[in-house]
Protein backbone atom coordinates (compact mmCIF):
# COMPACT_ATOMS: atom_id res chain seq x y z
CA UNK A 1 0.00 0.00 0.00
CA UNK A 2 1.46 3.30 -0.98
CA UNK A 3 2.07 5.85 1.83
CA UNK A 4 0.58 9.20 0.78
CA UNK A 5 3.03 11.65 2.02
CA UNK A 6 5.83 11.01 -0.73
CA UNK A 7 3.56 9.61 -3.02
CA UNK A 8 3.02 12.55 -4.79
CA UNK A 9 6.22 13.60 -5.08
CA UNK A 10 6.70 10.04 -6.96
CA UNK A 11 4.00 10.22 -9.01
CA UNK A 12 4.09 11.85 -12.67
CA UNK A 13 1.67 14.50 -13.38
CA UNK A 14 0.45 14.77 -17.18
CA UNK A 15 0.89 17.93 -18.70
CA UNK A 16 -2.15 20.82 -18.31
CA UNK A 17 -2.72 23.49 -20.34
CA UNK A 18 -4.30 26.37 -19.07
CA UNK A 19 -7.45 26.31 -16.57
CA UNK A 20 -6.95 22.31 -16.64
CA UNK A 21 -6.45 20.49 -13.37
CA UNK A 22 -3.50 19.00 -12.10
CA UNK A 23 -3.54 15.35 -12.45
CA UNK A 24 -1.64 12.25 -11.20
CA UNK A 25 -0.87 9.57 -13.64
CA UNK A 26 -0.61 6.12 -11.59
CA UNK A 27 -0.03 2.71 -13.08
CA UNK A 28 -2.85 0.25 -12.11
CA UNK A 29 -6.47 0.24 -10.70
CA UNK A 30 -4.58 -1.15 -7.63
CA UNK A 31 -1.95 1.29 -7.02
CA UNK A 32 -4.67 4.25 -7.24
CA UNK A 33 -6.89 2.17 -5.03
CA UNK A 34 -4.14 1.81 -2.59
CA UNK A 35 -3.75 5.62 -2.97
CA UNK A 36 -6.74 5.79 -2.00
CA UNK A 37 -6.97 4.02 1.17
CA UNK A 38 -4.38 6.43 2.13
CA UNK A 39 -5.79 9.40 1.04
CA UNK A 40 -5.22 12.85 2.84
CA UNK A 41 -7.82 14.83 4.92
CA UNK A 42 -6.41 17.98 2.82
CA UNK A 43 -7.71 16.81 -0.27
CA UNK A 44 -10.79 19.01 -1.64
CA UNK A 45 -13.45 17.11 -4.01
CA UNK A 46 -12.18 14.77 -6.11
CA UNK A 47 -12.99 13.33 -9.37
CA UNK A 48 -12.27 9.86 -10.80
CA UNK A 49 -11.54 9.33 -14.47
CA UNK A 50 -10.48 5.98 -16.49
CA UNK A 51 -7.79 6.88 -19.25
CA UNK A 52 -6.42 5.10 -22.60
CA UNK A 53 -2.64 4.76 -22.36
CA UNK A 54 -0.88 7.91 -21.90
CA UNK A 55 -0.01 7.52 -25.99
CA UNK A 56 -3.57 8.27 -26.46
CA UNK A 57 -4.29 9.93 -23.77
CA UNK A 58 -5.80 12.44 -26.23
CA UNK A 59 -8.85 10.38 -26.43
CA UNK A 60 -12.21 10.50 -25.23
CA UNK A 61 -12.83 9.38 -21.52
CA UNK A 62 -14.06 7.15 -20.26
CA UNK A 63 -16.44 8.21 -17.18
CA UNK A 64 -16.72 5.32 -14.34
CA UNK A 65 -18.13 7.66 -11.84
CA UNK A 66 -18.15 11.36 -10.33
CA UNK A 67 -17.09 11.64 -6.46
CA UNK A 68 -17.98 14.55 -5.51
CA UNK A 69 -17.82 15.66 -1.54
CA UNK A 70 -14.64 15.36 0.49
CA UNK A 71 -12.06 12.52 -0.15
CA UNK A 72 -12.48 11.17 3.28
CA UNK A 73 -16.37 10.96 2.76
CA UNK A 74 -16.24 9.32 -1.06
CA UNK A 75 -15.91 5.68 -2.11
CA UNK A 76 -13.59 3.92 -4.44
CA UNK A 77 -14.92 2.28 -7.34
CA UNK A 78 -15.11 -1.67 -6.68
CA UNK A 79 -12.92 -4.65 -8.09
CA UNK A 80 -16.12 -5.76 -9.85
CA UNK A 81 -16.56 -2.31 -11.31
CA UNK A 82 -12.69 -2.31 -12.68
CA UNK A 83 -13.07 -5.54 -14.25
CA UNK A 84 -15.22 -4.59 -17.09
CA UNK A 85 -12.33 -2.41 -17.83
CA UNK A 86 -9.02 -3.66 -19.61
CA UNK A 87 -5.84 -3.68 -17.74
CA UNK A 88 -3.93 -1.54 -20.00
CA UNK A 89 -6.41 1.12 -18.51
CA UNK A 90 -5.23 3.30 -16.39
CA UNK A 91 -6.59 5.51 -13.82
CA UNK A 92 -6.22 9.21 -13.15
CA UNK A 93 -6.89 10.99 -10.26
CA UNK A 94 -7.58 14.83 -10.28
CA UNK A 95 -6.84 16.75 -7.49
CA UNK A 96 -9.56 19.67 -6.95
CA UNK A 97 -8.42 21.78 -4.71
CA UNK A 98 -11.77 23.53 -3.84
CA UNK A 99 -12.12 26.51 -1.79
CA UNK A 100 -14.66 25.31 0.43
CA UNK A 101 -14.35 25.66 4.16
CA UNK A 102 -16.60 22.22 4.79
CA UNK A 103 -16.97 20.72 8.36
CA UNK A 104 -15.01 17.97 9.64
CA UNK A 105 -16.26 14.61 11.21
CA UNK A 106 -15.51 15.59 15.09
CA UNK A 107 -17.43 19.02 14.52
CA UNK A 108 -20.34 17.45 12.54
CA UNK A 109 -20.88 14.88 15.45
CA UNK A 110 -20.62 18.16 17.90
CA UNK A 111 -23.36 19.84 15.74
CA UNK A 112 -25.45 16.98 15.62
CA UNK A 113 -25.16 16.10 19.36
CA UNK A 114 -25.79 19.34 20.35
CA UNK A 115 -29.11 19.34 18.93
CA UNK A 116 -30.31 16.32 20.15
CA UNK A 117 -30.02 14.59 16.73
CA UNK A 118 -33.17 16.39 15.82
CA UNK A 119 -33.98 18.56 13.19
CA UNK A 120 -33.17 21.78 14.65
CA UNK A 121 -36.37 23.39 12.22
CA UNK A 122 -38.76 24.62 15.47
CA UNK A 123 -41.80 23.40 12.87
CA UNK A 124 -40.09 19.81 11.95
CA UNK A 125 -38.19 18.58 15.05
CA UNK A 126 -38.21 14.99 13.71
CA UNK A 127 -35.14 12.61 14.96
CA UNK A 128 -32.22 12.25 12.59
CA UNK A 129 -31.10 8.41 13.56
CA UNK A 130 -32.75 5.20 14.57
CA UNK A 131 -32.50 1.42 13.90
CA UNK A 132 -32.42 0.53 9.76
CA UNK A 133 -34.16 -2.86 9.03
CA UNK A 134 -31.25 -4.72 9.98
CA UNK A 135 -29.21 -4.23 12.74
CA UNK A 136 -27.27 -1.09 12.65
CA UNK A 137 -29.01 2.84 11.93
CA UNK A 138 -29.68 4.81 9.61
CA UNK A 139 -29.03 8.61 9.42
CA UNK A 140 -31.28 11.38 7.49
CA UNK A 141 -29.18 14.08 9.67
CA UNK A 142 -27.40 16.56 7.59
CA UNK A 143 -25.16 19.42 9.24
CA UNK A 144 -25.98 22.46 7.43
CA UNK A 145 -23.77 25.35 6.68
CA UNK A 146 -25.40 28.49 8.47
CA UNK A 147 -23.42 30.91 6.46
CA UNK A 148 -22.08 29.36 3.15
CA UNK A 149 -18.81 27.44 3.22
CA UNK A 150 -17.51 28.98 -0.08
CA UNK A 151 -18.16 32.04 -1.93
CA UNK A 152 -21.34 31.99 -4.07
CA UNK A 153 -23.20 29.87 -1.33
CA UNK A 154 -26.49 30.60 0.45
CA UNK A 155 -25.91 33.37 3.50
CA UNK A 156 -22.19 33.71 2.48
CA UNK A 157 -20.20 36.16 4.71
CA UNK A 158 -16.68 36.91 3.70
CA UNK A 159 -16.00 38.70 6.96
CA UNK A 160 -15.75 35.46 8.30
CA UNK A 161 -12.21 33.05 8.32
CA UNK A 162 -11.68 29.96 6.71
CA UNK A 163 -12.02 28.41 10.45
CA UNK A 164 -15.22 30.34 11.61
CA UNK A 165 -16.71 28.99 8.69
CA UNK A 166 -15.68 25.13 9.20
CA UNK A 167 -16.38 25.85 12.85
CA UNK A 168 -19.59 24.15 14.67
CA UNK A 169 -20.61 27.38 15.62
CA UNK A 170 -21.59 28.57 12.06
CA UNK A 171 -23.18 24.51 11.58
CA UNK A 172 -26.80 23.83 12.06
CA UNK A 173 -28.31 19.98 12.40
CA UNK A 174 -31.49 19.30 10.12
CA UNK A 175 -32.90 16.88 8.31
CA UNK A 176 -32.36 16.52 4.87
CA UNK A 177 -35.45 18.30 3.50
CA UNK A 178 -35.55 21.01 5.82
CA UNK A 179 -31.57 21.45 5.10
CA UNK A 180 -32.53 21.70 1.34
CA UNK A 181 -35.17 23.93 2.53
CA UNK A 182 -32.82 26.37 3.66
CA UNK A 183 -30.74 26.88 0.65
CA UNK A 184 -33.59 26.97 -2.04
CA UNK A 185 -35.25 29.48 -0.14
CA UNK A 186 -32.46 31.90 1.31
CA UNK A 187 -35.50 34.81 1.42
CA UNK A 188 -37.09 32.99 4.45
CA UNK A 189 -34.01 31.69 5.84
CA UNK A 190 -31.79 34.35 7.30
CA UNK A 191 -28.82 33.83 8.98
CA UNK A 192 -30.51 35.40 11.98
CA UNK A 193 -33.20 32.89 11.82
CA UNK A 194 -31.28 29.70 11.55
CA UNK A 195 -29.11 30.88 14.61
CA UNK A 196 -32.57 31.17 16.14
CA UNK A 197 -33.16 27.79 15.42
CA UNK A 198 -29.81 26.26 16.81
CA UNK A 199 -30.03 28.06 20.15
CA UNK A 200 -33.88 26.85 20.59
CA UNK A 201 -32.66 23.25 19.49
CA UNK A 202 -29.71 23.33 21.76
CA UNK A 203 -31.50 24.50 24.73
CA UNK A 204 -34.54 22.27 24.30
CA UNK A 205 -31.78 19.08 23.84
CA UNK A 206 -30.05 20.92 27.17
CA UNK A 207 -33.15 20.79 29.38
CA UNK A 208 -34.30 17.66 27.76
CA UNK A 209 -31.42 15.32 29.01
CA UNK A 210 -32.09 16.90 32.93
CA UNK A 211 -35.69 16.04 32.64
CA UNK A 212 -37.91 18.74 31.73
CA UNK A 213 -40.02 18.76 28.68
CA UNK A 214 -39.92 21.86 26.31
CA UNK A 215 -43.76 23.07 25.24
CA UNK A 216 -44.19 25.95 22.93
CA UNK A 217 -46.86 27.71 24.23
CA UNK A 218 -50.11 29.67 22.57
CA UNK A 219 -50.78 32.81 23.43
CA UNK A 220 -54.21 33.82 25.16
CA UNK A 221 -54.26 37.23 23.96
CA UNK A 222 -54.22 35.86 20.12
CA UNK A 223 -57.56 33.90 21.48
CA UNK A 224 -59.08 36.84 23.32
CA UNK A 225 -58.18 38.90 20.10
CA UNK A 226 -60.39 36.12 18.15
CA UNK A 227 -63.59 35.60 20.08
CA UNK A 228 -63.51 38.90 22.42
CA UNK A 229 -67.15 38.56 23.75
CA UNK A 230 -67.05 35.14 24.77
CA UNK A 231 -63.36 35.95 26.69
CA UNK A 232 -64.85 38.73 28.35
CA UNK A 233 -67.72 36.96 29.88
CA UNK A 234 -65.42 34.24 30.75
CA UNK A 235 -63.32 37.21 32.57
CA UNK A 236 -66.08 38.64 34.05
CA UNK A 237 -67.30 35.41 35.82
CA UNK A 238 -63.98 34.53 36.96
CA UNK A 239 -63.54 37.92 38.50
CA UNK A 240 -67.19 37.23 40.37
CA UNK A 241 -66.31 33.62 41.36
CA UNK A 242 -62.40 33.22 41.23
CA UNK A 243 -62.43 29.51 42.28
CA UNK A 244 -64.69 28.11 40.02
CA UNK A 245 -63.81 26.40 36.94
CA UNK A 246 -66.36 24.64 35.30
CA UNK A 247 -68.81 25.28 32.92
CA UNK A 248 -71.52 23.81 30.82
CA UNK A 249 -72.63 24.98 27.58
CA UNK A 250 -76.26 24.98 25.51
CA UNK A 251 -79.39 27.23 25.11
CA UNK A 252 -81.11 29.14 27.18
CA UNK A 253 -84.40 26.81 26.81
CA UNK A 254 -82.95 24.21 28.49
CA UNK A 255 -82.28 23.46 32.22
CA UNK A 256 -79.27 22.17 33.98
CA UNK A 257 -80.02 20.29 37.44
CA UNK A 258 -76.46 21.23 39.16
CA UNK A 259 -75.09 20.73 42.27
CA UNK A 260 -76.41 23.79 44.89
CA UNK A 261 -72.63 22.99 46.50
CA UNK A 262 -70.79 22.93 43.41
CA UNK A 263 -71.47 26.30 41.46
CA UNK A 264 -70.56 26.24 37.60
CA UNK A 265 -70.80 29.06 34.99
CA UNK A 266 -72.64 28.65 32.01
CA UNK A 267 -72.67 30.07 28.32
CA UNK A 268 -75.27 29.94 25.61
CA UNK A 269 -75.36 29.44 21.91
CA UNK A 270 -78.40 32.69 21.58
CA UNK A 271 -75.40 34.37 22.69
CA UNK A 272 -72.19 33.48 21.10
CA UNK A 273 -72.45 32.29 17.63
CA UNK A 274 -70.65 29.42 16.47
CA UNK A 275 -69.78 28.25 20.42
CA UNK A 276 -68.79 24.96 19.68
CA UNK A 277 -66.09 25.58 17.64
CA UNK A 278 -64.98 28.42 19.64
CA UNK A 279 -64.20 25.93 22.34
CA UNK A 280 -62.32 23.27 20.06
CA UNK A 281 -59.94 25.97 19.60
CA UNK A 282 -59.75 27.39 23.24
CA UNK A 283 -58.78 23.62 23.44
CA UNK A 284 -56.10 23.42 21.19
CA UNK A 285 -54.84 26.55 23.09
CA UNK A 286 -54.80 24.30 26.13
CA UNK A 287 -57.09 27.19 27.57
CA UNK A 288 -59.76 24.46 28.87
CA UNK A 289 -60.66 20.93 28.90
CA UNK A 290 -63.25 18.99 28.18
CA UNK A 291 -65.13 17.26 30.61
CA UNK A 292 -68.32 16.07 29.50
CA UNK A 293 -70.80 13.91 30.70
CA UNK A 294 -74.46 12.99 31.49
CA UNK A 295 -74.92 14.14 28.32
CA UNK A 296 -73.87 17.56 29.05
CA UNK A 297 -71.27 19.59 27.03
CA UNK A 298 -69.33 20.28 30.09
CA UNK A 299 -65.77 22.44 30.29
CA UNK A 300 -63.25 23.25 32.58
CA UNK A 301 -60.93 26.22 32.68
CA UNK A 302 -57.01 25.43 32.76
CA UNK A 303 -55.04 26.99 35.62
CA UNK A 304 -52.68 28.79 33.25
CA UNK A 305 -55.99 30.60 31.32
CA UNK A 306 -57.32 31.01 34.53
CA UNK A 307 -54.55 32.85 35.65
CA UNK A 308 -54.27 34.57 32.71
CA UNK A 309 -58.27 35.80 32.70
CA UNK A 310 -57.47 36.94 36.61
CA UNK A 311 -54.88 39.23 35.55
CA UNK A 312 -55.46 42.88 35.53
CA UNK A 313 -57.24 44.55 32.18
Amino acid sequence: MFKFAGALSKMPFLPCSAGQQPSILIGSQRAAQSLWRARSASLGAISLKKHLPVSVAASPVIMTGIIVGRADEAEFPTDADNERFSPNVRCRISLCMENRDDFRAPVKRTIAQRAGYRCSNQTCMRPTIGPDGADESASIGVAAHITAAAEGGPRYDPNLTAEERAAAENGIWLCQTCSRLIDVDVTSHSIHQLREWKTLAEMRAYLGIRGFAVVVSRSFQKLENMMPNLVAEMRDDLTNEPFVREFIIGSKNWSYNGDPKNPIFSYYFEDHDNLKSMLKVMQNYDAIIETTYNNADRFEFTEDFAEFLLLPV
